[in-house]
Parts: structure tokens; C-alpha cells; sequence
């Protein structure tokens, strides 16, 4: 199947710039420029949905190469404006920011949509095209996961499969207010232990990077980080995951002694962890 696509990507690709090549051997100098804009606008616009991570260049620099002849310098206009169109910047992102931004106007929030219910109008449901990163998508898909954990999972894990950087970057942004947000929920020393196990109901699927074990059977993060951990996570996470597994062992250990010292070193990493935070620029937070 994966051959038969980058087969089928590449047929689309040699066909659509073999019609551009004939437009303009052709017809490019007996057109004005602004219908010649157009057609570039259609072209770029009908080659956007085969994301490859040059054609849009490529297309911007034939389509110009081939109206220098006619219109000189003017034609250096048709770069940004075909790969504008060709990372679907007008219309779609204009469209999706409006969307995005709506439930986070002050005198919209009464009014305005449950967070699932907006992380569904908006990539990856509605386009896979997302190269940049839409305003608001990660504090939406934050609030979807305070809303109902499972659906937004779900997204969640779409988002994830989708090779385009708008989606990278949301999930970076997201996922230290998601995981914080699931920290809050521990009211017990219980669910506090639970933090450190792949048995987790939650952390696990979210940073898995956290929960790969080594030959003593911790938790040992790898020294390549998914790219979407941000690095005040990487920090954070790690240190809170050592305190969890210091009040395991403070609880099971035989007498008081030992288990005035377990909790006195988790006290300190505490008092640590919190002057990491304390000295980490924070963003965020509250979508209704």
C-alpha cells in the first residue's frame, strides 16, 4: 500500500507540473498578470493536499521561472503568494484562526462551545494540512482533556499521527498543561505512587519517553526526548516521578527512622522542584 501511494504521489505530482509546463510554454505570454496569479493560486492550491516538504518550493520557483520572461521582477509576487496558498495559509488557516480564537474572547465564553465540541471543528477533523500551528489549539485541546479524557485522547492520538509541524508544535504547547492538569487530580499518597508505573491510565500513552524502564527496572528517561516534550517538562517530570517513587519506599520501609529520612529527602526534592517551576516562564491557561 505504501508503495502504491508514493507511486500514486509521484504520477500526481509529475502530471500536475507537466500542465504547468505546458500552460506556460503556451499560454503564459498571452495572459495579464492577474489571471496568471490566478491559475498560480489554482495550481498551488490543487498540489497542497501531497505533502511533500519541498513541492511547494518547487512549484513557487517553476511558476516564476516561467512568467519572468513576460512580467520581469513582478513575477518574484508569485512566490509568497503560491506558497501561501500551497500551505493553505488563505483560506483555510484564516477560517480554522477564527475558530480557534472565538472561545477565548472575553465576551464570547459564555457563549461559546464546549472544548471538544470546538477540537472538533478544527484540524485534524476538518483539514490535515496544518503547517503552522493555529492560535489557541493547544490551551482548546488542554481544556478537552479536563472535559472527557477519552475523547480527547483520541484526538490527541490523530494529532500525533500527522507528519505536518502545525500538529508538532500544538501537542509541545499542550502537553505540559495536560499532564499538569492530571497532577492535580492526586489527592492520595496512593494515586502519588501510581505516577512513577506504566500501569498509569494516563501518563504512559502521554510520555512514554518517561515510562521506559532500564536494567533495575526504573523509570529512566532516554537521552533522545520526543520532540514534543518541551524542556522545562523534561525537567519537571523526571524529578516529580523520583519523589513519587522516595514516598514508596519511605512507606514500605521497616522502621520509623528510615521512614522519617525517605520523607524528609522527598521534602527536599519537593522544595526543589518547586524553584524549577517557580523560574520557568508559564503560559496558559483557562478555555472554557
Amino acid at each position: 500500500m505504501a508503495l502504491v501511494a508514493s507511486v500514486g504521489m509521484i504520477a500526481l505530482v509529475t502530471v500536475g507540473m507537466a500542465v504547468v509546463v505546458a500552460f506556460g510554454v503556451v499560454g503564459v505570454t498571452n495572459l495579464p498578470f492577474p489571471l496568471f496569479i490566478l491559475i498560480c493560486i489554482l495550481v498551488a492550491f490543487s498540489l497542497a493536499p501531497v505533502q511533500g516538504k519541498w513541492l511547494g518550493m518547487i512549484i513557487a520557483g517553476t511558476l516564476t521561472a516561467l512568467g519572468f520572461e513576460k512580467f520581469g521582477l513582478n513575477s518574484l509576487l508569485i512566490i509568497p503568494i503560491t506558497l501561501a496558498t500551497y500551505s493553505r495559509l488563505f483560506p483555510d488557516y484564516l477560517l480554522l484562526t477564527t475558530i480557534s480564537v472565538f472561545p477565548s474572547l472575553p465576551f464570547i465564553k459564555r457563549f461559546a462551545l464546549k472544548p471538544l465540541q470546538t477540537l472538533k471543528r478544527l484540524p485534524p477533523y476538518t483539514t490535515e494540512l496544518l503547517w503552522l500551528p493555529l492560535p489557541n489549539h493547544d490551551r482548546i485541546l488542554a481544556a478537552a482533556f479536563r472535559q472527557d479524557v477519552s475523547a480527547a485522547m483520541e484526538t490527541f492520538r490523530q494529532m500525533q499521527s500527522q507528519p505536518l509541524p502545525g500538529f508538532q508544535s500544538t501537542i509541545k504547547q499542550a502537553l505540559p498543561q495536560i499532564i499538569a492538569d492530571q497532577l492535580t487530580t492526586v489527592k492520595t499518597l496512593a494515586e502519588l505512587v501510581s505516577v512513577t508505573k506504566a500501569e498509569h491510565p494516563l501518563l504512559p500513552l502521554l510520555v512514554p519517553t518517561f515510562y521506559q524502564s532500564d536494567n533495575e527496572g526504573e523509570n529512566a528517561p532516554k537521552s533522545e526526548l520526543s520532540p514534543y516534550i518541551k524542556a522545562e517538562l523534561s525537567i519537571i517530570f523526571p524529578r516529580l516521578q523520583g519523589i513519587a517513587r522516595d514516598v514508596e519506599a519511605a512507606l514500605e520501609a521497616s522502621n520509623a527512622a528510615l521512614r522519617e529520612r525517605g520523607l524528609e529527602r522527598v521534602l527536599v526534592m519537593q522544595l526543589e522542584i518547586r524553584k524549577v517551576i517557580y523560574a520557568t516562564p508559564r503560559t496558559r491557561t483557562e478555555t472554557t
